[in-house]
């Protein structure tokens, strides 16, 4: 009987190895990004808004490994009262390596490497 189990384990073992081997393979696209929003009103003559785009496009160099590359643009509006107006824009790029862990099928978590540069501008009336 404990011979049974230990050929059913590992069995069950191999098979499960080789489903879940380099399910993102080389060659692969990534096509991604992020939108960020926020506002926040303080009081009538309080006011904070901020969005943010941060456009990403990678390939898969190997299994499971991703080099791409982002733009990033970002703007930010803050009224202290009138007549006190602040905005600032941001503009930046960066490029990347993501690596990615199967911990389940279809389900992976990664880790990423970013080196960018920004440029802020910044307005106050």
């Amino acid at each position: 009987m404990k011979k049974k189990i230990l050929l059913f384990a590992t069995v069950l073992f191999v098979v499960s190895f080789f489903q879940a081997h380099a399910q993102i393979n080389k060659g692969s696209i990534l096509l991604g990004g992020q939108i960020n929003f926020y506002t926040q009103t303080i009081s009538p003559d309080q006011k904070s808004n901020w969005i943010n785009v941060t456009p990403a496009i990678g390939k898969a160099i190997k299994d499971n490994l991703i080099v791409g590359i982002d733009v990033n643009y970002a703007r930010s509006s803050n009224v202290m009262g009138v007549p006190n107006n602040q905005t600032s824009n941001l503009f930046g790029a960066g490029v990347f390596l993501r690596r990615y862990v199967q911990l389940g099928k279809g389900f992976y978590v990664f880790g990423q490497e970013r080196f960018g540069a920004s440029y802020n501008t910044s307005k106050t009336n």
